[in-house]
């Protein structure tokens, strides 16, 4: 059962991923990453996500064992709730780490920021999803 939790909440983290830099705010982060958009081309487009496919994988992977340490976490700590539990981790070790990486990319600091809000923001949503997830 605990492996269909965190396939769904994987899951989740994809769609909310794909909408963070898709729809919502998708335009800004390619701006800001130097990124080329997505051809109108249908051949070219095609030929884009193919090499865009192993990113999605690993993305999958990484996100499915980052849900099952959380759930190992918000399973021997009962004191708080799910989304508690994984925001006090979010917080604790997604935060900084993305602050980190910001301040030392050589960025201006006003790509600093945008990149770290964006960022940050994918985080704490997702986190709170899976929280209120794991947390039933």
């Amino acid at each position: 059962m605990i492996y269909l939790t965190v396939f769904t909440c994987t899951v989740l983290a994809m769609i909310i991923g794909s909408l963070w830099y898709g729809p919502i705010f998708g335009k800004r982060w390619m701006a800001l990453n130097n990124l080329p958009e997505l051809s109108t081309d249908p051949v070219i487009r095609k030929e884009q996500m193919r090499h865009m496919y192993p990113a999605y994988i690993i993305q999958f992977l990484l996100s499915f064992f980052q849900v099952f340490i959380l759930y190992t976490y918000i399973d021997r700590v009962p004191e708080f709730s799910g989304v508690e539990n994984a925001l006090l981790i979010c917080l604790a070790f997604i935060v900084p780490t993305l602050a980190t990486s910001g301040i030392w990319s050589g960025d201006s600091r006003s790509v600093q920021v945008q990149k770290f809000l964006i960022q940050t923001g994918y985080s704490l949503i997702a986190f709170i999803v899976f929280g209120a997830v794991l947390g039933l």
